[in-house]
């Protein structure tokens, strides 16, 4: 079988972008959509077979380009959920999305909405039941296997309380995935669980038989993954696993960089500038133009690395 790759990704979603004083980079169209288009450049390179996207921004102008970029032009199945602000003024405008790759079939999908289980947030998960129907050379017919794939974003820990919601919102991705994910599936959680792999919400993953896939592959916890609105760097993005797979490797992007490495926070419009090479020549092709060619120019992306691993399948 193929080993199946896997990207966690928070996009910093316009509306919580923020500039000097009250701007937001939603205020913005033209520089949402150049900071977008390199993001959607960055996924395209990286391979990935199933993405996952947090704080994706529901504008309908923003989906339609990551329709006719993803979907159109790079065949993937495109799923997301938008918060559903249960408790707060007006809707919440991101959300969670899941891009599958042309060969990885959607069996189902299954909306967790957090206030369903007793959270009085808005907060949500998504899991996908996939199926990957991908022929490995020398295959006559894939076995296709099922797997699982789990997407959330938490709650930040600004306080006690927050940390009480983080591990009640924990608790509901676990047992969505309890009641909807056939036993014996194996299942992938994924997202910005905004914290690292050694606080409260990890000792409930690893008690429910959750693994680490940075801490499989490299034997300690993952560095640096997200600068927070404080300046403070922290690994806030992971991937864990449970059932028959295996971590064949785990990389934040951009890969020549070590996760110890600080990010700066991003500024709105950086990411619309034209992108040089090393030589200082400008690109002429648009797309080639539209890819991060140093870690700086990564920073402007997004205030996340992404993150990239590769599951195998039991022999």
């Amino acid at each position: 079988m193929l080993p199946l790759s896997l990207l966690t990704w928070n996009t910093l979603a316009p509306v919580y972008f923020r500039g000097r004083g009250d701007t937001v980079e939603a205020q913005f169209p033209e520089r949402v959509l150049a900071r977008h288009a390199r993001i959607c450049e960055a996924l395209i390179d990286s391979n990935a077979d199933v993405i996952c996207l947090q704080e994706h921004w529901f504008d309908a102008e923003l989906c339609r380009f990551y329709r006719k970029r993803l979907v159109q032009d790079a065949a993937f199945r495109y799923e997301a959920l938008q918060r559903t602000a249960w408790n707060s003024d007006g809707r919440s405008e991101d959300g969670v999305a899941m891009f599958v790759r042309k060969g990885v079939e959607v069996v189902q999908r299954h909306d967790v909405r957090f206030h369903d289980y007793g959270i009085p947030q808005d907060r949500v998960a998504l899991i996908l039941v996939l199926r990957d129907a991908r022929p490995a050379a020398g295959e006559a017919r894939p076995r296709a296997p099922l797997l699982a794939v789990l997407c959330t974003h938490l709650t930040y820990p600004h306080s006690v309380h927050d940390e009480r919601a983080r591990l009640a919102q924990i608790g509901a991705c676990i047992a969505a995935a309890q009641e909807k994910v056939p036993r014996g599936m194996p299942v992938v959680l994924a997202g910005d669980l905004n914290g690292p792999s050694v606080d409260g919400v990890s000792g409930v993953l690893r008690a429910a038989g959750f693994r680490n896939v940075w801490e499989e592959v490299h034997g300690r916890p993952c560095g640096v993954t997200h600068v927070d609105h404080r300046g403070a760097n922290f690994a806030s993005d992971h991937v864990w696993i449970r059932g028959g797979l295996s971590p064949t490797s785990a990389q934040l992007l951009p890969a020549a960089v070590p996760d110890t490495s600080a990010l700066r926070r991003p500024a709105i419009g950086a990411a619309a500038d034209c992108s040089l090479d090393g030589a200082g020549e400008e690109k002429q092709e648009d797309e080639e133009a539209a890819r991060p060619r140093s870690f700086d120019a990564w920073c402007d992306l997004s205030d996340h690395r992404p993150l990239l691993v590769s599951l195998a399948w039991p022999e």
